[in-house]
């Protein structure tokens, strides 16, 4: 029986960071209860977040690229909570996508600006 997804095909994380106007950082994505996954994402001039599936820990991007694509200006609701260790960050898309993630280290947190506006 096959599970389906809604993984899409992703151009090469170092392309896609190499663009202008792009922020790149490693996030915490929830994947369970307390559960909590390294992923890479990239927010893109044009407001896209695009969170990749896999990769291998700081050397290279995982196989098969794939991950999902969110789009960070039809959100519905978003909810942030600072916390002293890290940032907890939820967002709810219009189409009923929810994302939980937090950002730990000062070097995740260049994204939260694109949460705040």
């Amino acid at each position: 029986m096959w599970l389906k997804t809604d993984y899409i095909e992703l151009p090469e994380q170092e392309k896609l960071c190499s663009r202008p106007n792009t922020s790149c950082s490693y996030i915490h994505k929830r994947i369970g209860l307390n559960r909590y996954e390294r992923r890479l994402a990239v927010i893109t001039e044009d407001g896209q977040m695009v969170v990749y599936k896999y990769f291998l820990l700081g050397i290279t991007a995982g196989l098969p690229l794939i991950g999902r694509v969110y789009d960070l200006t039809q959100l519905k609701d978003k909810k942030i909570r600072f916390e002293k260790k890290a940032i907890h960050i939820r967002l709810w898309t219009k189409d009923n996508k929810k994302i939980t993630f937090r950002l730990a280290s000062p070097e995740e947190q260049i994204l939260l600006p694109a949460f705040l506006e």
